[in-house]
């Protein structure tokens, strides 16, 4: 298994089906999922801050999942 940092451009016909998928886990429906565009540039400016904070996961060349990780300050 690989872990290798989101690129945009060269995933995005994995990373939105994984994000929307994460939303049918997590609330049961995609429906505020929003616009992909939004997400997308949502992704690119975290993953400018976080370039380690935004992970594909390959196994056997195929990407089966992707992690966002983010900072929050309380």
């Amino acid at each position: 298994m690989k872990f290798i940092p989101i690129d945009i451009r060269k995933h995005k016909e994995y990373i939105i089906p994984f994000r929307r998928d994460s939303f049918v886990v997590s609330f049961g429906t995609d429906k505020d999922f929003g616009d992909e565009k939004n997400y997308l540039d949502w992704l690119q400016q975290q993953s400018d801050k976080n370039p380690k904070g935004f992970i594909l996961v390959v196994e056997n060349e195929e990407p089966i999942g992707q992690l966002e990780l983010t900072f929050k300050e309380y």
